[in-house]
């Protein structure tokens, strides 16, 4: 189970022996590591698949299940959902930092740090510096776009 743990500093494979951790776990170490990269192992269990649509191969207690029932209007198809702060409710994936600054324009190479336009006489200005007035009505609200989740939800 500590391979499937959510948070990944107490994941199996989680620091500076990574992948040499996973290998030496008790669940692994039958394998053998360098044939498997060489493709030389048969897989233990090969499957026979008359329809690749089916489900065939999944055991009845699965495949008999009921159906989930159905997500209510009120929860996912609410007004509030469509609310651009709100385009991620309910997920729990946190960006590094690193990849929020380039979002935000911070780092070189962001989504707005590196690029530049020429303006009528040939000067560079990168699209970071550009005010209010440069951008006019981006979002046809009066209002500047001033985050890539509102821009998309557009």
């Amino acid at each position: 189970t500590r391979l499937l743990r959510k948070e990944p500093k107490k994941r199996l494979g989680y620091g500076p022996r990574d992948i040499q951790t996973i290998k030496s776990h008790r669940f692994f170490k039958n394998i053998d590591w360098a044939a498997l990269a060489r493709r030389e192992v048969s897989p233990p269990i090969v499957p026979f698949i008359n329809d690749p649509e089916l489900a065939e191969n999944f055991s009845s207690e699965f495949t008999e299940l009921p159906l989930s029932p159905v997500v209510e209007r009120g929860h996912w198809g609410s007004k509030e959902d469509l609310n651009p702060a709100n385009v991620f409710n309910g997920f729990s994936f946190v960006a590094s930092q690193s990849l929020l600054d380039g979002f935000n324009g911070h780092s070189r190479g962001g989504l707005l740090g590196n690029r530049d336009d020429d303006d009528e006489d040939g000067n560079e200005e990168s699209l970071v510096e550009k005010d209010d007035e440069e951008w006019g009505d981006v979002t046809g609200r009066g209002q500047r776009a001033d985050s890539v989740a509102s821009m998309i939800s557009l």
